[in-house]
């Protein structure tokens, strides 16, 4: 009993500093758009125009107005790319005329923002029918 009390004397504190270690890490991360047409983000519609997309906390991304208006914050996961883009990047999923927020890229980073799909999008995507692409790069 007094060792297994002893290692989680030892192993309590030390989770908490890794814990901290880990969130200390992250930065803020801006990326920058003007947005031609309307698009759906976590079931809000949003008109064309310019937004930026903030990251404050790890695996998640915020939505804000040219004002600096926070609009949705939502959850997302990280997605690596091949390549290192040489500029920030916004790119949607394509049904008909809908567009959903899909990934966002900061400039000269391969690690990128990427959102959960529907499950609508996702049965789409099986079938064919879901075109993947539209990057916009400011």
């Amino acid at each position: 009993m007094k060792n297994k009390t002893w290692i989680l004397t030892l192993l309590v504190p030390m989770m908490l500093f890794l814990g901290s270690a880990l969130q200390a890490q992250h930065r803020d991360s801006i990326v920058r758009a003007e947005i031609p047409f309307s698009f759906t983000l976590a079931g809000q519609s949003f008109p064309p125009g310019e937004y930026s997309w903030v990251s404050t906390e790890p695996y998640t991304l915020t939505l804000r107005d040219q004002n600096g208006r926070i609009l949705t914050t939502v959850l997302v996961h990280s997605v690596e790319s091949d390549t290192t883009p040489d500029s920030p990047r916004v790119r949607f999923y394509v049904e008909g005329d809908r567009h959903e927020l899909a990934e966002v890229w900061e400039a000269n980073n391969r690690i990128g923002y990427q959102l959960p799909r529907r499950k609508q999008a996702t049965m789409l995507a099986r079938r064919g029918t879901l075109r993947t692409v539209i990057d916009i790069r400011p």
